[in-house]
């Protein structure tokens, strides 16, 4: 079982990162019996894009949530979605003061339980900091942890990956590095949630690799009416990994 799961239990509890319970092994699988969570972001900003086709409890959901109506409409952002995102970044906050790095923080694996609490899972993609887990990781896992979907920053894109060119594999990156890059990750992921699935990079794909690259957020205007939030997520995508917010920097500014 990853070492990553393990260490965030008993005194590493955090309430915005998924409990494991227990776990099982058979010869040909693996079982883990973690929170219960009802939804993840990826489900919930599908169902505020078509309302229509939702049904009462999740619609219930979305208003709770503070992303129905959708928050492009105000000025400012509704407290419920600003004590969820708060709650998703103070998760990130806690592993990254463990020496976790996510490494791979997506909608998919941010979950919301029946209260509307944010739970981070996905830890088993994770990394633990420290030259010893540094020098564990293998081309392999790098490629696994960092697959350009939009989500990686600059420095963790080979050339021409996501441009539509060239096939270089990812470089790897230190702990600290890593730590930075899954601040950025958490900056699209805000973008992509306060936006229904905007990137702040662009909506081609291969015009959005090449934008990556160049530190080129075309996209951050979607957020305009949303000052605060745009200021935010401008930090959290700078270009360089040592000028972006530290996620406890982040989490202290909300």
């Amino acid at each position: 079982m990853p070492s990553t799961l393990t260490r965030c239990e008993n005194e590493n509890a955090h309430p915005n990162v998924l409990r494991l319970f227990g776990c099982e092994e058979s010869p040909t699988a693996f079982y883990l019996a973690q929170e219960l969570c009802i939804a993840s972001l990826h489900d919930l900003v599908a169902a505020a894009r078509e309302p229509g086709r939702v049904g009462g409890r999740r619609r219930t959901l979305l208003v709770r949530l503070g992303l129905s109506p959708p928050p492009l409409q105000s000025s400012l952002l509704h407290p419920a979605l600003r004590r969820m995102l708060l709650q998703l970044i103070d998760g990130l906050s806690h592993l990254h003061r463990l020496d976790i790095q996510h490494c791979k923080l997506r909608p998919s694996a941010v979950l919301v339980n029946p209260h509307g609490v944010v739970k981070l899972s996905g830890l088993g993609l994770g990394r633990l900091g420290g030259a010893a887990s540094a020098r564990a990781d293998s081309r392999q896992a790098a490629r696994s942890a960092y697959a350009a979907d939009g989500f990686d920053p600059p420095e963790a894109m080979g050339n021409g990956v996501g441009g539509g060119g060239g096939h270089e594999e990812p470089p790897q990156l230190s702990p600290t590095a890593k730590k930075a890059a899954d601040v950025f990750a958490c900056g699209v992921l805000i973008h992509w949630t306060l936006t229904y699935g905007g990137h702040p990079f662009g909506e081609s794909a291969t015009q959005r690799g090449a934008n990556l690259l160049r530190g080129d957020a075309v996209g951050l205007g979607a957020l305009a009416r949303l000052a605060e939030a745009r200021h935010l997520v401008g930090a959290m995508l700078a270009p360089r990994p040592e000028t972006r917010l530290l996620a406890e920097q982040v989490s202290s500014q909300q």
